[in-house]
């Protein structure tokens, strides 16, 4: 649960960047094309961006949820919350290139 949060806020940030169509470099998920503006994607490079970005806030989503263990109901309510924190982090970390 506490590794698949930011990824869940990562899709979700993606999907609202792209349905807006406006500053598509700042998308999580598939970003990276954009950046680059169309030339080669180190792979290998993303993927490090991946597992170094997704794991900080799994840590503290784990220590918040880890308390809740065996509360079930709770234990969603305060998955769902790191969710929107995490999202609410991406939307206020987007950049605006020139």
């Amino acid at each position: 649960m506490a590794m698949v949060a930011p990824l869940v806020a990562a899709e979700l940030h993606s999907l609202w960047v792209f349905h807006q169509d406006f500053r598509l470099y700042n998308a999580e998920i598939g970003g990276s094309y954009f950046f680059n503006m169309g030339h080669e994607v180190d792979w290998t490079r993303v993927v490090c961006l991946w597992v170094l970005g997704c794991g900080v806030p799994a840590f503290l989503t784990f220590c918040a949820l880890l308390p809740l263990r065996r509360l079930v109901w709770y234990r969603w309510l305060v998955w769902l919350g790191c969710v929107g924190l995490w999202t609410n982090v991406l939307f206020q970390s987007e950049v605006a290139l020139k």
